[in-house]
């Protein structure tokens, strides 16, 4: 977790009973919206604040219950990702920048930059704290992720991934980064010493986004080519595979989240079918892909992030092109 107005007027809210073969289309249940030029976002590990960033040259930082502005942070323009460390105290963002030191840690107390990294050349993609706080992760376009030592900026581990990085992901015990790229590939590398263990591989297009399910049992990644792949984290079998509708053949996958116990992934899509490009966030139940609803309503513009609170009980997502930030309940 990346400005503009919002396009549509009367949300309309779906009273619609899930079953094991239901879908709904149409709005989730609005929380609220805020129109922040977003493109990413992230939520604090105490589920209580969001922060969102973009093209715009700051980070906002807002209450993730009813959406109050907390703070504002200036950094330069085209914010890529953000993540907030586990306890809270440091926000990291990673931007586009070809000089170098496109990533940034700040205080979120007050909003005090507090390390600048030597990033990545050309872009810094994806940002990630380890779930100790003691390391970031970032990925960028010079082909490489790598892995720095919060405490006082050091580089751990430079990762020749060999393709443009646009996604980090550590495992939730902290010993495994997974990475996602341009190529199509998603890697598991071991923290500890940088080794490469996995290539994990299937994709006919980029990778926009990976993540690990919280009981460590499965790796999950999106793709321009329109699909989103799981395969097993002990040994990287494939478990599945989720199509977008062939009625859209040229949409995208963007991003994906996992709910906090595993048993809910959400993907943020941009659909194209054939015409005009809508957003769209499709709810999936893990354990056996059902599609359980699909959330449709944004249209001449694509859903770019989505997160799940760490409470569980609500999620956010961005829209791009309007850049608008929407947190709804949990379906």
């Amino acid at each position: 977790m990346t400005t503009r107005l919002a396009k549509y007027g009367l949300l309309i809210i779906l009273g619609l009973a899930i079953t094991s073969v239901a879908w709904a289309q149409g709005t989730p249940t609005l929380v609220w919206q805020a129109n922040d030029a977003a493109g990413a976002v992230s939520y604090s590990r105490d589920g209580q604040l969001i922060a969102d960033a973009g093209t715009g040259v700051t980070i906002k930082l807002r209450n993730a219950a009813d959406g109050q502005l907390v703070m504002t942070i200036r950094d330069k323009s085209g914010i890529n990702s953000v993540a907030f460390s586990p306890d809270g105290t440091l926000l990291a963002d990673g931007r586009t920048n070809g000089s170098g030191s496109n990533l940034k840690i700040f205080r979120v107390a007050d909003g005090l930059l507090m390390f600048t990294f030597g990033g990545h050349s050309n872009a810094t993609r994806s940002v990630e704290f380890s779930p100790d706080g003691n390391l970031l992760a970032s990925g960028g376009d010079d082909k490489t992720a790598k892995v720095w030592r919060v405490s006082d900026g050091a580089l751990e581990h430079t990762l020749a991934v060999g393709s443009r990085v646009h996604s980090v992901a550590f495992a939730p015990d902290g010993n495994t980064l997974v990475s996602g790229d341009q190529g199509g590939s998603v890697k598991l590398w071991r923290v500890s010493d940088g080794t490469l263990v996995r290539t994990l591989t299937g994709f006919s297009g980029m990778v926009t986004q990976v993540a690990v399910s919280p009981d460590l049992s499965l790796v999950a990644a999106t793709s321009l080519d329109g699909t989103t792949r799981l395969w097993r984290f002990s040994d990287g079998a494939p478990v599945r595979i989720l199509r977008l509708p062939a009625s859209t053949p040229t949409g995208s996958v963007t991003s994906i989240a996992f709910s906090p116990d595993g048993e809910t992934l959400l993907t943020g899509n941009d659909e194209v079918s054939p015409t005009p490009e809508h957003g769209t966030v499709r709810v999936y139940r893990v354990a056996d892909g059902a599609l359980l609803r699909v959330y449709d309503h944004q249209t001449d513009v694509y859903v770019s992030s989505v997160a799940f609170s760490p409470l569980g009980d609500s999620f956010a997502y961005t829209r791009a092109i309007d850049g608008v930030l929407t947190v709804a309940e949990r379906p």
